[in-house]
């Protein structure tokens, strides 16, 4: 399945690389989260020991957006992908991309 955000991967990554903080907006179930995020990891920015952190409003976005891309990209959920919140930080040495809510 294709999404709307899926044709602006390479813009990303290199808006991302040219500025300090990014900050990506665009509609609800465009991909921005599921899709343009985790292209960062292809793209090289979690080498090194590196996390990519995605900040979400709530918590069961931030669990369900781990689930997703785990499974997207066929790994362990809590592995290369991750989440933490408020009191509970699904993450291992190995993870690269941590979404988090907005409070952490």
């Amino acid at each position: 399945m294709r999404f709307p955000a899926d044709n602006h991967k390479d813009e990303f990554a290199k808006a991302v690389r040219g500025n300090r903080v990014t900050i990506l907006r665009g509609l609800t179930g465009s991909g921005k989260s599921a899709r343009l995020i985790p292209h960062l990891i292809d793209a090289g920015f979690a080498n090194g020991g590196k996390i990519i952190g995605a900040g979400e409003p709530r918590r069961l976005i931030a669990q369900g957006l781990m689930a997703h891309t785990s499974e997207e990209r066929g790994t362990l959920p809590g592995a290369q992908i991750g989440y933490q919140i408020r009191f509970d930080d699904f993450t291992t040495s190995e993870t690269e991309l941590k979404y988090m809510t907005v409070g952490i």
